[in-house]
């Protein structure tokens, strides 16, 4: 089975854009599973390999709620990647754009496993160059609830080496050891595994594959996960084939060092705005 086959297989929803801009979605996980710019380039990756039971859709945008990896006592990033969601009709519009919402809400499933009532949206827009994936949590019930998020971005890449720009001179925290360390005055070249979590990162990132660059934005989200697991990750991957980490660098969106505190009845939002560009001069605009 093909990756572009195995998306096809994945999504229960394709919305198009009146551009010719497409985005699959999955009923699993309220995931994200392609997206195609109208130039008909895959602009992010999903394994080729079949998905098992009960595991996550391994690619496109995973979404980590209400815990960051194995940080807490719940399934490693959250159960949300692995619940059946909702998807609701889609909608043109006026400029041209496509937008539809997917929801997640409490069930007995999620509350035997984190006693707090909720209502997750993933609002996904796509036309022209652009995706925006707008993350939206409401507490639903009586008591304040602390969670962690993420965008999980899979950004695809046809070249080793790709480079991400924006976080020179920034402070991290390797994911792995624990050990703190600090960017060069270099953009970030991926050409070894890598797991980095920045924390308060407020500009803009490019990550620049060959002729082809990608501007990666985000409101609300206030941490930045730098993710590529390379060619001996500790273990191997569930639904990664042992060459996949060659065509992908994820670049998440997320709430890592500071958990969200969201009161009853309160909303909280954040956005990942992904713009391809094949003109890299044409990224700053």
């Amino acid at each position: 089975m093909t990756a572009s086959e195995h998306a096809a297989a994945s999504a229960d929803f394709v919305l198009a854009a009146r551009d010719g801009a497409t985005v699959h979605i999955a009923r699993h996980g309220g995931h994200v599973c392609r997206w195609r710019t109208p130039d008909g380039v895959e602009r992010l990756y999903l394994s080729p390999l079949p998905r098992q039971p009960g595991e996550p859709i391994r690619g496109g945008i995973p979404v980590v709620f209400p815990q960051f990896a194995n940080r807490g006592s719940l399934p490693m990033h959250g159960f949300a990647r692995t619940q059946p969601w909702g998807l609701g009709q889609s909608s043109l519009l006026p400029d041209g754009r496509a937008e539809a919402v997917a929801a997640l809400a409490d069930s007995p499933v999620t509350l035997a496993l984190w006693p707090h009532p909720f209502h997750l949206e993933l609002a996904v827009t796509v036309g022209g160059d652009s995706l925006d994936v707008r993350m939206r949590v409401h507490n639903t019930g009586n008591a304040p609830f602390d969670f962690m998020c993420a965008l999980h971005t899979y950004l695809a890449t046809s070249t080793e080496g790709a480079r991400i720009g924006g976080l020179q001179r920034l402070a991290y925290v390797d994911n792995l050891s624990g050990a703190p360390g600090r960017d060069g005055d270099e953009p970030l070249v991926i050409d070894r595994a890598v797991g980095r979590l920045y924390f308060g990162v407020a500009e803009p990132l490019t990550l620049d594959d060959g002729p082809a660059r990608v501007r990666i934005a985000q409101e609300g989200f206030r941490d930045v996960v730098v993710w590529n697991p390379g060619a001996h990750p500790p273990a191997p991957l569930p639904g990664l084939p042992p060459d996949g980490y060659r065509n992908f660098i994820c670049v998440e969106a997320a709430v890592i060092e500071r958990p969200i505190t969201l009161a009853a009845g309160a909303t909280w939002t954040g956005v990942q705005r992904v713009r391809a560009v094949n003109d890299p001069a044409a990224a700053s605009s």
